[in-house]
């Protein structure tokens, strides 16, 4: 049986260390403060996972490196099986990621999400004004159940949070499932329950609550894209992120100046308009948003890309799902474990350069 790659629950200090650890591990391209970031080399970071393909097409190499040889091919929502993650250069020399297959040879991490294929003990009650789940496997059916012939059903994807409402058994196989209701138009979807972990109030409770607001602050590097969370001018977290990005046909880039974090929702469905998968730009269930501008800017986990280190999003701060919860949970305001959303202007202070 693979070992968990995140551990349900972590004493705080460990959990700040190993969100330093994780960010080291999923797409630094650059080197970060050696003050701030002294662990492990990323290659003792993983044991055997599961990778799962992020791109329409994907290919494994002899080497970590995109001058070698490819050696398999792979289509979007395939499975991988990984080992350890080595670091590899590109043909400029620039550091990039890669992992060792159980197969010896490797595949950038930049086309893979990590995942779990975990099961879960099925809750038989669930509470009607809503209980918060994340989907523990690589990816699951959610069936829609509603009466719009246009809506369809979808894929909901590892690490994606959701809000679950009731439990009902299947009328032809007895299988048991949950009642998902995504909160952009209230749809009704139906998800295997051994699919998704339903969230304990110890899991959801805020972490660093003895800090007042002054006392803690975030700043992002948007050259170099990482960020530094700091407690009493400490640093407590380093983390790689994804911000947004410049076209010539549009910008998108995340703005600069200092702001406050304003409102919060541990799930939130969102859009844009590039094409994402089988789901041409629905992203469902996306976790631990942390909202710093009123203009909608945010703080979130990433399910759809492993390339932190690179401006990929539409303006947000895109971060390893583990990060992003764990900022969610560190910065005011705190929520009660069991609500949706919560406002205030008066939150930790972000600063962006």
């Amino acid at each position: 049986m693979m070992k968990k790659l995140f551990q349900d629950r972590l004493p705080r200090r460990d959990f700040l260390k190993f969100g330093a650890i994780s960010a080291a591990g999923l797409g630094w391209s650059f080197t970060p403060p050696a003050e701030i970031l002294k662990t492990k080399p990323a290659s003792e970071q993983y044991s055997s996972r599961l990778g799962r393909i992020l791109l329409e097409k994907a290919f494994t190499y002899r080497e970590p490196h995109f001058s070698s040889s490819t050696v398999e091919g792979f289509q979007f929502n395939d499975l991988v099986e990984i080992e350890e993650s080595v670091i590899g250069y590109s043909e400029s020399g620039q550091k990039n990621l890669w992992f060792a297959t159980v197969e010896s040879d490797y595949i950038p991490a930049s086309s893979i999400q990590v995942v779990e294929n975990r099961l879960n003990k099925v809750k038989e009650t669930i509470n009607p004004s809503g209980e918060l789940g994340e989907i523990t496997v690589p990816y699951t059916s959610a069936f829609y159940n509603g009466e719009d012939n246009r809506k369809l059903d979808q894929q909901f994807y590892y690490g994606s949070t959701h809000w679950i409402y009731s439990i009902g058994e299947h009328r032809i196989n007895k299988n048991l499932f949950y009642l998902i209701k995504e909160d952009h138009w209230n749809d009704p979807y139906y998800v295997p329950a051994e699919h998704v972990h339903i969230l304990s109030e110890d899991e959801l409770k805020p972490v660093s609550v003895n800090k007042t607001v002054k006392q803690k602050k975030i700043k992002i590097d948007l050259k170099n894209q990482y960020l530094i969370a700091y407690e009493d001018d400490e640093p407590v977290l380093l983390s790689a992120l994804s911000s947004g990005y410049r076209t010539e046909e549009k910008d998108l880039r995340t703005p600069r100046g200092e702001f406050l974090i304003n409102y919060k929702r541990p799930s939130r469905h969102m859009q844009h308009t590039d094409l994402f998968g089988s789901n041409n730009g629905e992203l469902y269930g996306v976790p631990w948003v942390t909202y710093f501008t009123d203009s909608g800017v945010a703080f979130h986990g990433t399910y759809w890309h492993n390339d932190f280190s690179a401006p990929q999003s539409h303006g947000c701060i895109n971060l390893p799902i583990p990060t992003a919860k764990w900022i969610y949970l560190w910065t005011d305001p705190s929520l009660d474990p069991r609500a949706k959303k919560i406002t205030s202007q008066f939150g930790t202070p972000v600063e962006v350069i």
